[in-house]
């Protein structure tokens, strides 16, 4: 799009700072732009609902909040301004479920249950009774086949590219979040320091993106939970009653989220007004 004006160089999570600190260099300039979760933005104030609950606002509709809706506005006036960064949106993942090594049918089965997750849907998955640790994403396969772990949160698409399916074949739904939030950020000096029609490039270019980006995700989560079937994987689903306690553990998560800061907090109000809008009914 900028005829060869604007090149980005581009390294994988480890090569220049680890997945975890990603925020941190960014600000720094370490590196200039970069992209990543939500859950792990350090201790910058993200916005809890990022998080979301099982069968919560969807791909789509947090694309809508985040650049339509003053999602984006708000996260980058109250929390990445001040730390040099500009925000340029969501990358509109689809949702993470539970990929394991053994058969989960319901909560009973999470109880203990060893998974790799991190950030806020760690703590959603910790409230349900699984022992959430960390591991480098990409050793996941190796963890899972050693038995260091017994499964990860994990996008669908993800579990079939990354071969997941082959050492844990069993999925349950619905997702425990219906999209993982992630976004991309560019150091705000290396921003300003743009002509005005590259700055307008990155910007306009990268919500563009968002949207084709999104369409895909809805198109690879159906065929890639299709794929993971044909090739001998097994879904199951929880039960009624305890999609109804998720969400309810969701919530609670929110608002432990909102106790630690007055941004969260008023993200949060602001996530819930938007869903209550959609017609969505918040456990209490």
């Amino acid at each position: 799009m900028s005829n060869g004006r604007l090149v980005i160089e581009h390294y994988g999570p480890g090569e220049i700072v680890t997945e975890l600190d990603f925020m941190e260099a960014t600000s720094q300039r370490v590196v200039e732009i970069t992209s990543g979760d939500f859950s792990k933005g350090g201790e910058f104030p993200v916005g809890a609902p990022y998080a979301s609950m099982p069968s919560g606002v969807d791909l789509m509709e947090w694309v809508i909040l985040d650049l339509d809706k003053g999602g984006k506005e708000f996260l980058q006036s109250r929390v990445y301004e001040r730390f040099g960064i500009k925000y340029l949106g969501g990358i509109p993942q689809i949702g993470c479920c539970l990929n394991t090594t053994k058969e989960v049918k319901d909560l009973a089965d999470c109880q203990d249950l060893i998974i790799r997750d991190f950030g806020l849907k760690g703590e959603l998955c910790a409230k349900m009774g699984i022992t959430v640790t960390y591991v480098p994403f990409t050793e996941c396969y190796l963890a899972m086949s050693t038995g260091v772990i017994e499964g990860t949160n994990m996008l669908h698409d993800m579990i079939m590219d990354m071969s997941f399916y082959e050492v844990a074949p069993y999925v349950i739904l619905p997702d425990t979040v219906p999209y993982l939030g992630a976004g991309t950020w560019v150091n705000l000096e290396a921003f300003n320091e743009l002509p005005d029609d590259l700055k307008l490039l990155v910007e306009d270019g990268f919500e563009l993106w968002s949207y084709v980006f999104a369409r895909d995700q809805i198109y690879k989560d159906k065929a890639s939970l299709a794929k993971f079937v044909e090739l001998g994987g097994n879904i199951n689903y929880f039960p009624d009653e305890d999609v109804a306690k998720i969400k309810s553990l969701a919530v609670e998560v929110w608002e432990e989220a909102a106790a630690k800061d007055p941004i969260s907090a008023e993200f949060i109000a602001m996530y819930k007004d938007y869903m209550i809008g959609l017609g969505y009914e918040l456990p209490t």
